[in-house]
């Protein structure tokens, strides 16, 4: 059996496999990082969906990030998230760690990010009551 592959803070522990945070030089932009920002484009659970949203369409157009994401397996994904917090690299774990039962089975494994926001809009209209 595989190592289950596992999100941590880059601040809190530097031991890590991949670097899936924001790299700040555009010519060389991390493939895996989330091109959402929090604030900028949203909450913390929005961009997170919206990374899961695009994450599918990436996985059929683009090689580099299937190839990418499927290198991630098994291993210690850094980020800046902190680790109690939703990460854009929880996807990338659910997804990669699901594939074992095919590609399917991965995107099922992700549909819960995708709809975040929905739940979180039924949470505040059930708040504001």
């Amino acid at each position: 059996m595989s190592r289950k592959t596992r999100t941590v803070n880059i601040r809190e522990n530097p031991s890590y496999d991949v670097y899936i945070g924001r790299n700040m030089n555009p010519m060389h932009p991390n493939i895996l990082s989330n091109r959402y920002s929090i604030g900028v484009d949203g909450s913390r659970e929005e961009v997170v969906r919206k990374f899961a949203y695009d994450f599918r369409i990436r996985w059929k157009t683009e090689p580099e990030f299937r190839q990418a994401v499927l290198a991630a397996r098994g291993r210690v994904l850094g980020c800046f998230c902190n680790p109690d917090q939703l990460c854009h690299g929880q996807v990338i774990a659910d997804f990669v760690d699901a594939f074992i039962d095919g590609e399917d089975a991965s995107f099922r494994a992700i549909e819960k990010y995708i709809n975040i926001q929905e739940q979180s809009s039924i949470e505040d209209m059930l708040n504001a009551l």
